[in-house]
Parts: structure tokens; sequence; C-alpha cells
């Protein structure tokens, strides 16, 4: 099945999913979008995006701050 688009990297083949700490403390496994994965850096500012995959339900996904 084709990469629903909603969870697709700037390449449009492949997802990237990463965890990502919150300022409240809890980590979090979210999809990451908006971002090429080499660009990717342990301890970089993310900011929340909500998606909906499929149409379905929103889904929180993390993009690079700024």
């Amino acid at each position: 099945a084709p990469l629903d688009p909603a969870l697709a990297a700037p390449d449009g083949a492949t997802a990237v999913f990463g965890f990502v700490e919150l300022t409240e403390g809890p980590w979090m496994q979210v999809p990451i979008v908006d971002a090429e994965p080499s660009t990717l850096a342990v301890g970089a500012a993310m900011s929340v995006r909500f998606i909906r995959p499929g149409g379905g339900e929103a889904i929180p996904a993390f993009a690079p701050a700024g």
C-alpha cells in the first residue's frame, strides 16, 4: 500500500518516527514530519502538529521548531 502523505518524509517514500520528550516530562513515540531525516539530531527543539492519516482521527506528530 502507498505511504499516507500525512506521514511521508520529504522524499515521499519513507516515514520517520522517533521519541520526543515533552516539556512536562513524558516521552512519546511519534511521527516526525516536515523534516529531512538527515537533518534531525538528538535534543533538537520540536513543535507539535496534528495530522489525520487516512483521513481518520487526528494524532500528534512533531516537526522541527522554527
